[in-house]
């Protein structure tokens, strides 16, 4: 078990005994997240990643002109 997941363990589940019957589900999900967001922090950084949206999609220039971004 990792250090992140032994904080989620001694923190979320004893302070909050109505999460137990979800304990797998919950530790699922975390585990998930974490190697989501290894993968996002490997390839790029967070920030980047959030801003993604500014290099895909359509959007207009300060001319009012509609382009399509992304397929550089």
């Amino acid at each position: 078990m990792t250090e992140k997941e032994e904080i989620l363990e001694l923190g979320l589940y004893k302070n909050d005994e109505y999460l137990q019957p979800f304990k797998s589900d919950i530790d699922r999900r975390y585990r998930k997240f974490l190697s989501t967001k290894s993968e996002i922090e490997a390839a790029e950084t967070l920030e980047s990643y959030t801003r993604s949206y500014e290099k895909f999609g359509l959007h207009v220039t300060p001319d009012k002109e509609i382009v399509g971004l992304g397929n550089s």
